[in-house]
């Protein structure tokens, strides 16, 4: 067995021989539920120790000294974390079963315990976590192996057991950061950085936006297109059939003026010119007519056209809606 192993029978053996007690019971007077359960763990643990189950017997100590503190155990937890190198671990302890011993008139405990954390600390090493002003994001929450590290800590080296470390930092709306950390034989140095926003929160909230163009169905369908053309073929030849109808009425007028009163009297030019003048009238007539049907035309096709989202409702683009019904079209709008 390995010193720091026999100190823990010889504490609790010599406990027991000058107390008569249990060395658990050395310490006050704890009420009885947390005694009896302190006291089957301080006995558990050691039976692992004498069986060499030397973690299992820490794990025992630490709940033995959390249901009922007493210094004997801290001295015995103290000796079990050196058994396994946890030299941070074990001047804790010694350090706490110090003040303990100190505070219950024990100073033979207390000189046990001053004398194991001083040999120990020349063997410590130290963990820095450093938080620099521009990773302080409010809300900023450090841990240190799953064990929070307050602000006030924020850039102490702090002692720790010799190995693996994981210190993490996380906030609101920011995306968490883990750092892993060996430490042996001296002191490191441990940066939390700048953490990222997370993609939730860097990116802008949703909010309603208007459709694209491309999104909405448009007014103008190939049938009103159409029906458009149409029309506007129609208003033209309705208008050049007006034009030709005033040249011939007022060329038929200039024939008139160079006859005399009797109608005989009308010389040959202008009995021609007349006759021109209502044969271009006629033309202008049929034009007109036919322009009339094209522009009637292409304003029913337009009405009638069903919109892109079969409605028998459409719009037209002045943002007038269109209605078509069996008696007719309306086209109805505020202004």
């Amino acid at each position: 067995m390995n010193r720091p192993l026999s100190r823990i029978l010889g504490i609790g053996l010599a406990c027991a021989l000058a107390s008569g007690v249990s060395p658990l019971l050395a310490d006050g007077p704890p009420s009885a539920e947390p005694r009896a359960r302190a006291q089957a763990l301080f006995e558990g643990a050691l039976e692992d120790i004498e069986a060499g189950r030397t973690a299992a017997a820490c794990a025992k100590f630490a709940a033995s000294q959390a249901a009922d503190p007493k210094t004997t155990t801290l001295l015995n937890l103290a000796s079990c974390y050196e058994a396994l190198d946890r030299t941070a671990s074990a001047w804790a302890s010694y350090k706490e079963a110090e003040v303990l011993a100190r505070r219950s008139g024990r100073p033979d405990l207390e000189a046990r315990a001053r004398d194991g954390a001083a040999a120990l600390a020349a063997k410590l090493v130290h963990l820095t976590i450093e938080v620099p002003a521009a990773s302080r994001t409010p809300g900023l929450v450090v841990t240190r192996d799953g064990t929070q590290v307050s602000a006030a800590e924020w850039g102490m080296r702090v002692p720790v057991d010799e190995g693996d470390h994981v210190v993490t930092a996380s906030a609101p709306g920011r995306s968490p950061a883990r750092l892993e950390v060996t430490v042996r034989g001296g002191a490191r140095l441990v940066t939390v950085p700048v953490l990222e926003r997370s993609e939730a929160e860097g990116s802008p909230p949703s909010v309603p936006v208007a459709a694209r163009a491309s999104d909405v169905p448009s007014w103008w369908t190939a049938t009103r297109t159409s029906g458009i053309v149409v029309a506007s073929v129609g208003a033209m030849a309705a208008a050049t059939g007006l034009g030709l109808g005033l040249v011939a009425n007022g060329n038929y007028g200039d024939a008139r003026a160079t006859c005399g009163a009797p109608p005989s009297d009308c010389p040959a030019s202008a009995v021609v010119r007349a006759d021109d003048a209502r044969t271009l009238a006629r033309g202008a007539t049929v034009v007109g007519l036919a322009g009339a049907v094209l522009l009637a035309a292409g304003v029913v096709i337009v009405a009638v056209a069903p919109s892109p989202s079969r409605d028998r409702r459409a719009r037209s683009p002045f943002g007038l809606p269109v209605t078509v019904g069996l008696g007719g079209g309306a086209i109805a709008g505020t202004f």
